[in-house]
């Protein structure tokens, strides 16, 4: 685009050259109704085609200096033009219903970040509950995790001192903080996350490893030991 962004659309990624097709396109199909935008394509260090499918999409694409998801994003926002960051990791979809309200949100200017509610690409009945459940416990909590599509203005993503440099949890720290800098709210517009993890690892054991990982960052165990039981996916 040649108008400056008012939206930057940041997306770490690291060999997710089967996913990212089915992201892109999704903000291919709502980028009308988006302010004007840039996406930048963070790469962890793919060994598959992730860069070459990013760059044929019109993305820029900045190679990570460190590879790890907090980093990456702070990557992202540091090269990002605009006023506001959207955070889409590769294997979600991103509705045109939620592009629409993005829009709004950002003219409107009452919000300083939020999320939006997640569903899993997946019929089964459970799916849809775990998905619920989470679209709950963060409009109670205000904590938002990162398949839930983290919006926030640079204003506020700066004041609450972007990710941490951790290896994982790192969305629940910085919406944590967040939500003391100005109002989040999270939306009722849909993004659409693989199941692959669900589909790889069973129902139930991913359950229980997200159960696991919570419990043991809520009673302070590193993030470093608690990312060496949560393995990548792809």
């Amino acid at each position: 685009m040649d108008e400056k962004p008012i939206l930057s659309i940041i997306l770490p990624v690291f060999n997710e050259g089967l996913a990212l097709p089915s992201c892109l396109d999704a903000l291919k199909f709502g980028a009308d109704s988006l302010p004007a935008h840039e996406i930048l394509v963070v790469d962890g260090g793919s060994s598959d085609k992730t860069c070459e499918i990013a760059a044929k999409y019109g993305a820029k694409v900045i190679p990570a200096k460190q590879k790890g998801r907090a980093f990456q994003m702070n990557e992202g926002a540091e090269a990002a033009q605009g006023k506001w960051f959207f955070f889409v990791h590769a294997d979600s979809m991103v509705s045109l219903q939620a592009c629409q309200k993005l829009n709004h949100i950002i003219l409107e200017k009452r919000l300083v970040g939020g999320c939006f509610s997640q569903a899993i690409d997946h019929k089964s009945p459970l799916y849809a509950y775990f998905a619920w459940t989470g679209n709950v416990r963060a409009k109670i909590q205000k904590i938002y995790y990162g398949d839930q599509c983290i919006f926030v203005t640079k204003e506020a993503f700066e004041k609450a001192g972007k990710y941490p440099p951790i290896p994982i949890m790192e969305e629940v720290v910085f919406t944590e903080k967040l939500r003391d800098v100005g109002l989040v709210e999270i939306q009722k517009e849909k993004v659409v996350s693989s199941p692959r993890r669900w589909e790889k690892m069973g129902i139930w054991k991913t359950v229980l490893l997200y159960s696991k990982i919570r419990r043991g960052f809520a009673k302070g165990i590193p993030p470093e030991q608690l990312k060496e039981i949560y393995l990548d996916v792809r």
